[in-house]
């Protein structure tokens, strides 16, 4: 029974271009003899590895996906572990997601995309109404401002309140 996998694996840097196509072909060639079919090939490029492997201290990523019968995998694996170009490697079982499935996760991230703007819109919201509360109570703490007398007007304020009967 045909699977999909997914293999993650690292090309030695020491390899120049033609090295690293050749790696390939020895790395893909087994999967097409035992009946297999590549369906994607991703060469990510050099990076540095987290730690030295092998006395390495970066690699070439490459991510391969392909169809294989189960059977046929573990012999697959003997081969790949004998070459010396690749300094790891990762096979993993991969669900293949139908049209229908592939649709109802776009309709359920455009979902939590909604939720999270109403989200973001709600505390925008809501901090524009404290700052608004905020201001209002900062213009009721403020003193009124009272408007100048001129000394004259003073004058002649405090000559009536003196003139006036106790």
């Amino acid at each position: 029974m045909n699977q999909h996998y997914e293999m993650l694996l690292i090309l030695s840097a020491k390899l120049d271009e033609k090295k690293q196509a050749a790696a390939m072909g020895n790395i893909s060639e087994p999967v097409t003899k035992a009946g297999g079919n590549i369906s994607k090939k991703d060469v990510w490029g050099l990076r540095k590895l987290s730690y030295p492997i092998q006395k390495e201290q970066s690699g070439v990523y490459v991510q391969l996906e392909f169809d294989l019968d189960q059977s046929a995998l573990p012999g697959l694996e003997k081969e790949w572990r004998l070459m010396t170009d690749m300094i790891r490697y990762l096979v993993l079982k991969k669900k293949v997601k139908t049209p229908e499935q592939l649709e109802q996760e776009k309709a359920v991230q455009e979902k939590i995309v909604e939720k999270k703007v109403a989200t973001m819109a709600k505390e925008k919201e809501a901090a524009f109404q404290v700052a608004r509360q905020e201001k209002i109570k900062e213009d009721k703490v403020k003193p009124k401002e009272t408007s100048k007398i001129s000394l004259e007007d003073l004058d002649k304020k405090l000559d009536e309140i003196l003139k006036e009967e106790i």
